[in-house]
């Protein structure tokens, strides 16, 4: 029979989209279906994931792990459990022991698989399970993209740490269906017509201040790994995932709209852009990572002479 087990974050202060998806997979412990079954269980710190494993049964076909994420980190519970350029936590290590080889373990966070940071982090968390198979997200993931076994097999948004190629993120983790997408269309306009008119008049009004590889993708609720915060107009504005996907607050009756980077190639955050937005003097982590400048040769002041005779 396959096995699968699905982790879900429970940080120490209460987020509504882990709740939400504890929700949507109705919080059973085992669930039988067409000879598989399914479990399900929350983490609060890392360290906790190896115990869960094993009391879930470490004869796993599939792990899935469900925290806030970006393409070079991925949070579960409390803590980082993978950060690129540093080492994994050491809880992966703990299962490539115990898990079975042909084990598929999935990070479901935002954007976990994009661009070259995405892929060298999955393939990191593969190198410390032993070579297993890591799969990362292209797209958003959201407490709507899970049911009673898990997230939904129409996700098809995720990239393996088995590939060469570097992934694009994808605005619409769905395909949309044929009698909604007109010919020629973006997926993002096709979305934004599904939308509410004050919501689409909203998101180009806040596609002004922003780069062209910046697109409208709605509204959200995503597992996004938040960078920094500024506020504009009164409304706070959150970047996340490396800053490739903008949460804008406008409505506290509704999820944020969202503004999605649509590069695999990291966002060069431009100054013009943040100045528009109200942003003060901004870290250095903000922009793209270019080669330092060769220090400038000078030479040491020479001592003064005195005046005296």
């Amino acid at each position: 029979m396959d096995s699968y087990l699905t982790v879900i974050s429970y940080p120490g202060k209460m987020e509504t989209v882990f709740e939400n998806i504890a929700f949507n997979v109705q919080r059973q412990d085992s669930q039988e279906r067409q000879g598989a079954q399914y479990r399900f269980c929350r983490c609060q710190d890392p360290a906790q994931l190896y115990e869960l494993v094993m009391s879930a049964g470490r004869y796993l076909t599939r792990l899935d792990l469900v925290g806030h994420g970006s393409p070079t980190r991925f949070r579960l519970g409390d803590d980082n459990l993978l950060e690129l350029g540093r080492e994994p936590h050491p809880v992966l290590k703990q299962l490539a022991r115990e898990l079975p080889e042909d084990v598929e373990v999935r990070i479901l966070g935002c954007l976990t698989g994009i661009g070259e940071e995405g892929l060298a982090t999955i393939q990191a968390a593969s190198a410390a399970l032993g070579g297993k198979t890591v799969i990362g997200t292209t797209a958003r993931v959201e407490p709507e993209h899970f049911g009673p076994e898990g997230l939904l097999k129409s996700f098809t948004a995720t990239h393996s740490s088995r590939r060469t190629d570097i992934a694009r993120p994808l605005p619409v983790p769905f395909a949309v269906p044929a009698i909604r997408a007109a010919s020629g269309r973006t997926p993002y306009l096709t979305q934004l017509l599904n939308l509410d008119v004050r919501d689409v008049e909203a998101l180009l009004h806040w596609k002004q201040f922003f780069p062209a590889g910046f697109q409208p993708w709605g509204r959200g609720q995503p597992l996004a790994q938040p960078d920094f915060s500024l506020r504009h107009e009164g409304i706070q504005v959150t970047f996340a995932c490396d800053c490739r996907l903008v949460l804008i607050q406008d409505d506290p009756g509704k999820s944020p709209l969202l503004m999605g980077w649509s590069s695999p190639d990291p966002v060069p955050l431009l100054p013009a852009m943040m100045q528009a937005l109200g942003a003060g003097s901004l870290p250095g982590f903000l922009f793209a990572p270019t080669a330092a400048p060769a220090p400038a040769h000078t030479e040491p002041p020479r001592a003064k002479r005195s005046r005296t005779r």
